[in-house]
């Protein structure tokens, strides 16, 4: 019994000095792991600028173990750096001899890189009306400001380049930007530089410089006011006047397409001067987000650049597709939904039109249907007579007409009161010649022409990430379906939207850690 006593104890001796020997050995190898992992990370950080391997010598010095180290790597390609360390030592054992092991070999390795991606952004941002409840855009301005300062800071000066579209709608290009391009019909009104995309727009992979784009008109095709007054209603103009807020492409110097910078001061003044205004059409947003991104834009970046626009370190921007280390990103955002988009039509957003202006103000109109002498129709007289109302009359211009009546007063008084005074019905009338002036894009085909300029995006590799904030169903359905993959959507509420775009600067960052 004595014997066997004995013989237990000898053993749980042993195996406790065991266990001691393989501490002892965990803690080494943990330590020599840490300080690896520890002297990689900092030697392949392309901020730093000291010999890397000089870096990883220097952490084991410091740690006591310069004589486990043996070798260090270091991989420099374009715009990347990768480290690799490999250490090992032998520990001498106190128990584990007596089983004829004399040491234990810690194993160590680790491998760190970053590469310094060449990163070229485009925040595509929703300022429509509705963004101005619930504090929206506040909280998007806050949180797109720190994202672009996180972005941009972190990165080697050069490296990244921004542009902001915002999108109401419409696109407001700005009068740089929209000099660059062949604008049809341009309004010359300050602040107005929106253009109506034509379907060959979202055909074509970008939209080309050449292409014939109509200029947005100056003009309130949304306000109604007269198909629903009984009888032969007249009304002063000054009484309907054009509403800014229901034109498509409301005056701005501040909702304007910002050209690619690296500068954070000259983003963070555009974000924070963004207003809510308007409509929403995310799809031209979008088209013109992919045109700034696309290499095929590069002489246009040389014409912005040659105007200030632009730094001259952009320069060859945007780079290919295909460019190693390189990232295209765009950023989506919306709260709402496409609203079926109007335009006017060709004949009338320039060019005479059949209205004629008095000295003292009133109006007549042509009415080339009328047979017989008296042909102009007088609205507040509700009389016909040969010649122009007034004195000095002038014929007016169908933009002249834009900047002074809604849409639909020009309908009602000039088309449809005329045709009532013949026996037709006004109200035949007014239809015919609003469909006559105007020319509505379904949301069905918004939505369609949203989701193709998406998947050939993604098709040439840039990244898209969608933002649904406080959206309804059909805009987070078509801002999933831009971003293509449910790791790059977001649907976010209030404040959240800070935590999104802090979400999408960590999937940016490059930096990783590999053992």
């Amino acid at each position: 019994m004595i014997v066997l006593s004995l013989f237990l104890l000898i053993l749980m001796l042993a195996v406790g000095g065991m266990g001691v020997d393989f501490v002892r050995y965990e803690r080494t190898r943990a330590n020599l792991q840490s300080t690896a992992d520890r002297a990689v990370l900092a030697a392949a950080s392309l901020n730093q600028t000291l010999d890397p391997e000089t870096v990883v010598r220097d952490y084991f010095a410091a740690a006591g173990l310069d004589d486990y180290l043996q070798t260090v790597s270091v991989t420099n390609a374009y715009n990347s750096r990768t480290v690799t360390a490999v250490a090992s030592g032998d520990m001498d054992t106190y128990f584990l001899k007596l089983l004829g092991i004399e040491a234990l070999t810690a194993p160590a390795a680790s491998t760190a890189s970053e590469a310094a991606m060449d990163l070229e952004i485009v925040l595509v941002l929703d300022v429509s009306g509705s963004m101005a409840s619930d504090n929206k855009l506040v909280n998007l301005q806050i949180a797109a400001n720190e994202f672009v300062e996180t972005i941009i800071e972190e990165y080697e000066p050069g490296r990244v380049s921004i542009g902001i579209v915002p999108f109401n709608g419409q696109v407001n290009l700005g009068a740089p930007l929209a000099s660059l391009h062949n604008v049809v019909d341009p309004t010359g009104v300050p602040g107005v530089n929106c253009v109506d995309l034509p379907q060959a727009a979202y055909d074509a992979q970008v939209i080309p410089p050449t292409l014939a784009i109509p200029a947005t008109a100056y003009a309130d095709t949304f306000s109604t006011s007269f198909s629903n007054y009984p009888g032969n209603y007249y009304a002063s103009p000054s009484s309907y006047p054009p509403r800014t807020t229901n034109m498509w492409c409301p005056p701005s110097f501040t909702n304007t397409v910002l050209s690619p910078t690296t500068s954070v001061a000259t983003l963070q003044s555009h974000i924070s001067n963004l207003t809510a205004v308007g409509a929403t059409s995310i799809n031209a947003g979008m088209r013109w987000g992919t045109t700034l991104i696309d290499p095929a834009f590069q002489p246009r970046m040389a014409g912005l650049i040659a105007l200030g626009q632009s730094p001259a370190a952009l320069a060859g921007h945007p780079f290919a597709f295909d460019t190693p280390n390189a990232r295209k990103v765009i950023v989506v955002m919306t709260d709402g939904e496409h609203f079926a988009e109007e335009r006017v039509n060709a004949p009338f957003r320039s060019g005479p039109s059949p209205v004629y202006r008095a000295s003292d103000g009133t109006y007549s109109v042509f009415v080339a249907a009328r047979p017989g002498p008296n042909r102009y129709y007088v609205p507040h007289a509700n009389s016909w007579q040969a010649t122009p109302w007034g004195t000095a009359p002038v014929q007016q211009t169908w933009p002249q007409l834009w900047a002074e009546m809604r849409m639909s007063y020009v309908a009602w008084q000039f088309f449809a009161r005329p045709a009532g005074a013949m026996g037709q019905s006004m109200s035949a009338a007014y239809n015919a010649q609003m469909d006559a002036f105007r020319t509505r894009t379904s949301v069905a085909s918004m939505n369609a022409q949203l989701q193709e300029v998406c998947a050939e995006a993604r098709e040439e590799g840039v990244i898209v990430y969608g933002i649904a904030f406080q959206a309804p169903q059909n805009g987070r359905t078509q801002i999933a379906g831009c971003a293509g993959t449910a790791g790059r959507y977001f649907d976010a509420n209030g404040m959240e939207i800070q935590t999104v775009f802090r979400a999408i600067a960590n999937q940016i960052r490059a930096l990783r850690l590999t053992q």
